[in-house]
């Protein structure tokens, strides 16, 4: 058993945990669910639990990596009987599959564990989720921890980086503002934006160190929005003055979110010589098209 198993590979993160293990020469399949931009990737759905233990045991991984998830905030706070099938039985199955095979499982995870009072947090911090996402990842952690072999849980945060959806923040924002549009953006959340290729490098150090536990991968830099949204428009020569900052409140979202956010990665990531870069060297870096 040597593959690793990347579950939601057509994906942010999960494209590019793919690539860097592809990168390394390491034998790596992914699967998607909804992506039809990503065809050449299998189908599976993580909340058919049958589909998910037939899929590894056909595999037999070494490790699966599960950034499959339901992430859109305000989403799951409107419907959470849908975002607790994924984020939380969705898991369950996973980890349940694993220990068929003796799989390692490491789960892709976030600081709306947190509440936003005291950030950046650290690993031994305690958590206290304020939105259903974030209660949901909660479980989704303790069911990783509590059960699954050599348990992994890699928590990040605004992860930005090209994808083929263009969903993340920094996509969004060149998509918008290279059209001449106005974008809010707010002004009191504050994090540590984190560069898609340097967390999956990451997350493979980590694997193949043998990590285990609870881990922080993040960006080397905590500032809010804004400040994010500016420096990159910077990096982008687009105009900055067509970003609106607002506060979160006149937003009107379903979703409370940690305002005082943001995480400090792990001795472990660190020891391992992963660099973690800030935003305009990461910005820099991308390929930029909308796609």
């Amino acid at each position: 058993m040597t593959t690793t198993l990347v579950l939601g590979a057509s994906g942010l993160v999960g494209s590019h945990v793919i690539a860097a293990l592809r990168d390394l020469g390491l034998e790596a399949m992914g699967t998607r669910f909804s992506m039809d931009g990503a065809r050449d990737l299998p189908r599976l759905d993580v909340r058919d639990g049958a589909s998910v233990a037939a899929m590894v045991a056909r595999v037999r991984p070494a490790t699966i990596v599960l950034a499959a998830a339901t992430a859109d905030v305000e989403a799951c706070e409107t419907e959470p009987a849908a975002s607790y099938d994924v984020n939380v039985r969705g898991t369950a199955n996973v980890v349940a599959a694993a220990r068929q095979c003796g799989a390692g499982v490491v789960l892709v995870s976030t600081d709306y564990v947190f509440d936003g009072q005291a950030g950046p947090y650290r690993e031994n911090d305690t958590v206290r989720p304020i939105s259903t996402y974030g209660l949901h990842k909660v479980f989704a952690e303790l069911q990783v921890i509590a059960h699954a072999p050599n348990p992994l849980v890699v928590r990040t945060t605004v992860v930005f980086g090209r994808e083929a959806r263009g969903k993340n923040f920094i996509a969004r924002l060149f998509s918008e503002l290279e059209a001449g549009r106005c974008i809010k953006v707010p002004i009191d959340q504050v994090g540590t934006p984190t560069y898609a290729p340097d967390l999956a490098q990451a997350i493979v150090a980590l694997v193949r160190a043998g990590a285990g536990g609870v881990v922080h991968a993040v960006g080397n830099e905590r500032m809010t929005r804004l400040e994010l949204a500016q420096r990159a428009a910077q990096v982008l020569g687009l105009d900055c003055s067509l970003i609106e900052g607002v506060t979160t409140e006149m937003l009107g979202q379903r979703a409370a979110r940690p305002l005082s956010a943001g995480l400090v990665t792990s001795r472990a990531v660190a020891e391992l010589g992963i660099e973690m870069r800030g935003v305009e060297a990461a910005v820099a870096d991308m390929s930029w098209s909308t796609g």
